[in-house]
């Protein structure tokens, strides 16, 4: 657990459901691994209510996420497909993973 955090749900070609992603953080003492480590919560919090459809309370939790790792790439992509999502919402069986190419940008 101390050196995992989560990425969220990904789909994959020729499986129905969506599977939970992780990362491995590297021990290597750098600030972006140590910042991914303190903004694991904030991820972790945003993730759940992004999944849960609460799109502006994930984006507040990825921005404060954001803000502690700048140097994180995954928490700004959240932060960008919240905002999105809230102005276009997925169809009402979204999954909560990064099918639509539009989630991978």
């Amino acid at each position: 657990r101390e050196r995992v955090r989560p990425l969220g749900l990904s789909a994959l070609i020729g499986r129905r459901r969506p599977i939970r992603a992780f990362e491995i953080v590297p021990e290597d003492g750098t600030q972006a691994s140590l910042g991914k480590l303190l903004a694991r919560d904030a991820l972790t919090e945003g993730l759940a209510e992004f999944e849960a459809r609460r799109f502006a309370e994930a984006g507040l939790k990825f921005r404060q996420a954001a803000e502690i790792c700048p140097e994180d790439a995954v928490a700004g992509l959240y932060l960008r497909n919240a905002a999105r999502l809230m102005a276009d919402p997925p169809p009402e069986d979204w999954t909560g993973a990064a099918a639509d190419p539009r989630d991978l940008r």
